[in-house]
């Protein structure tokens, strides 16, 4: 093929001396016949054309290259074309050599789908590889998730735990020890015993209500909150604490509505409102009163007013307030309390 391309001159020179051709020099001759054919045909030159082809194709055999004798059937048709009459040049029948080159385009067009495909699975492995890697990366990120959202939630029940133990110990060191000394105090006084025995009701009240307070916070769970009839829980708590109010001889008035329900929790709000209930009794004087209101000012408010002792040196503001405290966070309750012209007034708002 280089050779059929690019002969050198002087071998031309030397074919066209007449010179006898070796073997090693059929490709230029055949070269320079096609060429010389090519040019008589353009000339009209029928005798030379037919000269020149029938040089050339006495060395297409032995050449038995498949460019030469495509070069050649290409002249023929040309010399046909110029000269349909024209005999004694040989063809040559080049349907097999194309169906050759056929066969080998669909050789190439086979390897280039078999590449395509070999490439195609290579792709669709990669991507199998990277949604893998994503499914991986999802997966680790909602394990941090979870375990992002345990440690808030462990922060969260660490942080309430401290607060209930803040609580708790207020309330054994102030509310639970308040009643002891009372009792101290009594039995070393006039009528100590009655005294005495009034303390210790109200000291058993105490202590039931902040254990109800330490297991109701340990439960740790959201309380269900039902319909509850504040009077009829008012009026039940009032006869637990009889005794109390009686040895005060302190009258009571109870005026609420029938049916004044509200949604709560029945033992919570059963142990707040008892603690207020026991620091009007415990904070009142002798033969004094103890009023119990509803009024409506932003959702249902219930007013619970007390004589206040003249001699009474505690601050019944302060008294139980944590177990107080605690329960009206848990109703997401208002509290307030005020003291004015010897009335102490406690509001409680749902």
């Amino acid at each position: 093929m280089n050779l059929y391309y690019n002969s050198p001159y002087n071998i031309v020179k030397y074919l066209e001396m007449g010179i006898g051709i070796p073997a090693t020099n059929y490709l230029p001759y055949f070269r320079l016949n096609i060429a010389l054919a090519h040019e008589y045909i353009k000339n009209n030159d029928s005798v030379r054309s037919k000269q020149c082809m029938q040089n050339a194709y006495s060395v297409v055999a032995y050449l038995g290259d498949i460019e030469v004798e495509r070069h050649y059937a290409g002249i023929y048709l040309e010399l046909l074309d110029k000269f349909p009459n024209i005999h004694g040049v040989k063809k040559i029948d080049f349907f097999m050599e194309e169906a050759y080159y056929q066969d080998r385009t669909l050789a190439s067009n086979l390897a280039a789908r078999d590449l395509l495909t070999e490439a195609n699975i290579k792709i669709q492995k990669e991507q199998d590889r990277n949604t893998i890697f994503i499914f991986v990366l999802i997966v680790l990120l909602a394990v941090l998730i979870v375990l992002l959202l345990f440690a808030i939630s462990a922060y969260s029940k660490l942080k309430t735990a401290n607060i209930y133990r803040q609580w708790f110990s207020t309330a054994l060191s102030h509310d639970l020890r308040s009643p002891v000394a009372e009792i101290a105090n009594a039995l070393n006084g006039s009528n100590g015993v009655e005294k005495a025995k009034n303390a210790l009701i109200s000291y058993e009240y105490l202590l039931d209500d902040t254990l109800n307070m330490s297991l109701n916070s340990q439960k740790n769970k959201k309380v269900n909150f039902q319909p509850v009839d504040l009077k009829e829980l008012l009026l039940e708590l009032l006869l637990d604490l009889d005794y109390l109010i009686k040895s005060k001889e302190i009258t009571v008035t109870c005026n609420i509505d029938e049916n004044f329900i509200i949604k709560g929790d029945a033992s919570g709000l059963k142990v707040m409102f008892r603690n207020i209930v026991l620091n009007a009794i415990k904070h009142n004087k002798e033969v004094g009163f103890i009023h119990i209101e509803q009024s409506k000012s932003n959702g249902y408010t219930l007013s619970i007013s007390n004589s206040v002792a003249d001699n009474n040196k505690q601050d019944q503001a302060s008294a139980g307030t944590y177990i107080i405290d605690y329960f009206i966070k848990q109703h997401k309750a208002k509290y307030s309390f005020e003291i004015k012209d010897g009335v102490a007034v406690v509001g409680v708002g749902f």
